[in-house]
């Protein structure tokens, strides 16, 4: 039944957060957070004591993580928490978390939710739950509906196809997150929910899985080189710290696929290798793990004295419950098939979606709560024509779950956490409060208002519920049942309110309802699972675009690139004759404020689903903004870490300058065998930073370091540096920033003895700056390069592009036909929205042209390829693929 206004339920998670929002009209979707339905519960306090949440958080923390903090609910306890030499109060921390979902939804919806159900840990009391009521209001949510973890799971499962759930059956909700583990028994009454009988496990979590992994690695390559794994496992430089992120980062990609596949194979960076993970492998480094979870929810049925039959389901929620064993350990210990849901980390924000709904009917009411509408006075509500037992309407048996999101099996993103898990106190949900002595905790938000004596909950150690059902005995100082503090009991009457405003719309629009059940066809279940399984025909008309230069000086990277992306269209409409994909050109013409422009018309342009470029740092500096706020996926054929930092929609398909930084070391040591090496830059940002980056990596080679301006052309100065770095005993120099300087720094060094110094650099060399500088002294400079070699590329695709455009690919050619390929993939498999693609393209996973393309969190490749070149006549040409050991 359509509802009054927005409804969002958040799963506030222990590793990540889950927002489901519910549309007036019944709709429900995942909220995606930088493409992702799924955001780190991460928090980091930034120089301008500004919070940073999510992925921006997790970047920051690379650098400042003093002031990082990974879990925040772990910290509910704690009154205040120390972040980067500033104590900052529990509430705003959370309330950081929670402002950022609420700033999602608002930009979905255009406005804030009127109604919000939060979830959290069952076994949370009355204390905790005020923490969390407090930061919620810092977020600007005054009233949230809060439920418990395990019952918003349990409404969820009244979706599911053919779950029809009898008064006294019960439901196992085995929650499998990403840094802890719940089970808990939740047992059907007439109205609603009992909890019956709980237990966690604090210690185990997806997490723990993937530090398996990653020791599995280790016994695997480890061994060659103890000094680089340790570099990979205590890292201590940014180039240490961003392999080690990307190891991590591969192992917890490896364990999601393998549910679905049977082998993967994981990149380990600084050892430049890879090791084969198949399925059976990965259950048996998680059997440990998996094993204590299911003891635990044995033990906890045991508890619940479940009579024997009356289980209906063990559900699983919580990201890393796809593991396969999981389900089968659960199967060969409780002798009950568990139900697997497509995206079991948004399950119990689906279920605090229904929660809502139910409530807003007046068919749940929170224990404590003062009686209103048709729940009020005697018994329960008779369920309706087409109603579960507590009133909640399920979906068809042929619906799949409201809000379920995502690109592809399995969503996208990481694990869920499922809450910390705490001390004792039992939780019935749905009606009258059944069972529970004093000092049992009340669930659905009854709780303590602040300043209420005694809040506070039982103490760690609480177990089940005992045989019977019923509360368990509070610890000292636990709250009597019943104690709701005014703002609550407000809470309940405004959401009593839009509930009989919902119903009264309901009745004044009955042949609103007529017509649509006139609309409305009722299909076979099992036809229609069928039906959904198949793919459906890519959508037609979309729009996609290109934002480069095409005049100015960077017009031939931009033709370059325009040809490569133009080429991938052409193939793409020719291969769907009738359903063509229009690509539009927009020339910056290399001026930011042009390009700024430009790309706010693009985002403001609905019609167009992704954008590839910018390809210059100035045009991306200037464009992310409009993109990111118009929710628009951009891909670039051109490296630029600082549009990785910034832009949350930005990916790239090539590495940028700092992965160079992975392979000179093992370049400058194995293969040049350089004794000393001298550093120069150009006192650009840029320059200075890649010099910096290896000088931290030298150590005792590192010969010296001096920096040349380009507006400095004066023969003398260059000379008198070839002087110093031929003093200083060097045999290699390294250069970063302006090529012509570079040209000139060449010159010098072969005009004053220096020609067997090897001069190498970054790929701002590969320009004819360099050459009219160096002249003949050019021959033999090296640099690290991203960009694909062109001659290496197939000769289909040299084929086509000659015939299309009358000349050979040119460099970054085959990086335009790639990001241009990465949309048209999303549109080929059904994506005609935004949101959507930009998740298609956080999760995208296959070989291009140039390389394999994955992304990492930060839209940077997941292993980037560098190739060496050196220069020939007039020209830098490939060497070969460079390796990082």
């Amino acid at each position: 039944m359509p509802s009054a206004g927005y409804l969002i339920g958040i799963d506030f998670g222990t590793s990540n957060t889950v927002g489901v929002l519910r549309y007036p009209d019944g709709r429900s979707e995942s909220l995606l957070f930088d493409g992702s339905p799924v955001l780190p519960s991460a928090v980091c306090l930034d120089e301008d004591g500004r919070f940073l949440t999510g992925r921006d958080a997790t970047h920051v923390a690379r650098t400042r993580p003093d002031a990082y903090e990974p879990n925040p609910k772990r910290r509910i306890d704690d009154g205040t928490v120390l972040l980067g030499g500033r104590d900052v109060r529990v509430t705003e921390l959370l309330g950081a978390v929670l402002s950022r979902v609420m700033a999602e939804a608002a930009r979905a919806t255009g406005r804030a939710p009127e109604r919000v159900v939060l979830t959290h840990p069952v076994a949370w009391g009355p204390r905790r739950l005020d923490v969390l009521d407090q930061a919620a209001r810092v977020a600007g949510i005054s009233l949230p509906l809060m439920v418990p973890e395990p019952i918003a799971a349990a409404f969820s499962s009244l979706t599911l196809p053919r779950m029809n759930l009898a008064p006294g059956q019960s439901v196992v909700v085995y929650d499998f997150g990403g840094g802890t583990f719940d089970a808990t028994v939740v047992r059907r009454n007439a109205s609603g929910f009992d909890v019956a009988a709980y237990q966690g496990l604090d210690d185990v979590g997806g997490l723990d899985i993937d530090a398996a992994v990653v020791g599995y690695l280790g016994n695997a390559l480890g061994h060659r080189s103890p000094e680089v794994w340790e570099r990979l496992t205590a890292p201590s430089s940014g180039t240490d710290r961003r392999a080690s992120r990307l190891l991590w980062e591969d192992a917890r990609q490896a364990k999601e696929t393998l549910s679905r596949t049977s082998t993967v194979h994981i990149h380990v960076p600084l050892l430049d290798d890879e090791v084969p993970l198949g399925r059976e492998q990965l259950e048996e480094l998680a059997r440990p793990l998996l094993a204590r979870t299911v003891t635990v929810t044995r033990d906890v049925l045991r508890t619940a004295a479940v009579p024997a039959g009356s289980v209906a389901t063990v559900l699983l929620v919580g990201g890393s419950s796809r593991i396969p064993l999981a389900a089968t350990l659960l199967h060969q210990q409780l002798g009950v098939a568990p139900t697997v849901v497509e995206n079991p980390e948004l399950v119990v924000a689906q279920g605090a979606i229904a929660v809502g709904e139910a409530f807003a009917r007046g068919a749940y009411i929170p224990p404590g709560a003062p009686p209103t509408g048709p729940a009020a006075g005697g018994p329960p509500r008779a369920p309706g024509p087409g109603e579960s037992p507590s009133g909640a309407s399920p979906l068809p048996a042929s619906s799949p779950l409201p809000g379920a999101g995502g690109y592809g099996p399995g969503g996208a993103g990481s694990v869920s956490g499922g809450g910390a898990y705490g001390p004792g106190g039992s939780v019935s949900v749905g009606g009258a409060y059944v069972g529970g002595g004093p000092g049992s905790v009340s669930g659905g938000g009854a709780h303590a208002a602040p300043g209420v004596p005694g809040a506070g909950g039982a103490p760690p150690g609480g177990g089940g519920a005992p045989p019977g059902g019923g509360g368990l005995p509070a610890g000292p100082g636990g709250p009597s049942l019943g104690v709701v503090g005014r703002a609550r009991s407000r809470a309940w009457i405004i959401w009593a309110v839009v509930g009989v405003v919902s119903l009264t719309l309901l009745a004044c629009c009955g042949s609103c309802v007529r017509e649509i059940a006139r609309n409305t066809t009722v299909t076979d279940p099992d036809a229609t699972e069928s039906a959904a399984a198949a793919p459906s025909a890519p959508p037609c008309d979309q729009h996609l675009a290109f934002l480069g230069p095409q005049t100015g000086p960077d017009r031939d990277l931009g033709v370059r690139v325009d040809y490569g992306v133009r080429l991938a269209v052409a193939q793409y409409n020719a291969s769907h004759d009738g359903c063509d994909v229009a690509l539009t050109t927009h020339d910056t013409g290399s001026d930011p404020a042009k390009a700024g422009r430009l790309a706010k018309q693009l985002a403001d342009d609905t019609s167009v689903l992704g954008v590839v470029g910018p390809v210059t740092p100035a045009d991306t500096a200037s464009a992310g903004e409009p993109f990111d706020n118009g929710g628009l996926p951009f891909v670039s054929p051109v490296g630029d870490a600082t549009a990785l930092a910034t832009w949350n929609l930005y990916h790239q398909v090539i590495g940028d300058e700092d992965s160079s930084n992975l392979v000179a070391p093992n370049y400058l040591t194995k293969i040049l065998k350089a004794q000393k090496v001298y550093l120069v830059d150009d006192g650009s940002t840029h320059g200075t930073k890649l010099a910096g980056y290896l000088s931290d990596s030298l150590d005792d080679i590192a010969a010296g370091r001096d920096t040349i301006k380009p507006d400095v052309a004066d023969p003398t100065v260059y000379s008198g540096l070839a002087a110093r770095i031929q003093a200083a005993g060097a045999t290699a120099v390294f250069y970063a920033g302006d090529p012509a300087v570079g040209g000139r720094l060449r010159k010098a060094l072969t005009d004053n003895g220096g020609r067997d110094v090897k001069l190498f650099g970054s790929s701002d060399l590969d320009a004819p700056a360099f050459f009219d500088q160096a002249g003949d002294a050019a021959e033999g400079t090296a640099l690290f390069g991203p960009f694909f070699p062109e001659a290496d590329a197939p000769p289909t695709f040299r084929d086509a592009y000659r015939a299309a455009y009358g000349e050979q690919p040119g460099r970054y050619s085959a990086e335009g036909f790639d990001s241009a390929k990465i949309f048209l993939d999303g549109i080929e498999a059904g994506t005609a929205d935004r949101a959507t693609m930009a998740t298609f393209v956080n999760n995208y996973d296959a070989d291009g042209l140039t390389k394999h393309l994955r992304f990492n969190d930060l839209g940077d490749l997941a292993s980037p390829v560098m190739w060496l070149y050196e220069a020939k006549s007039g020209h830098f040409v490939s060497a070969g693929k460079l390796s990082t050991s």
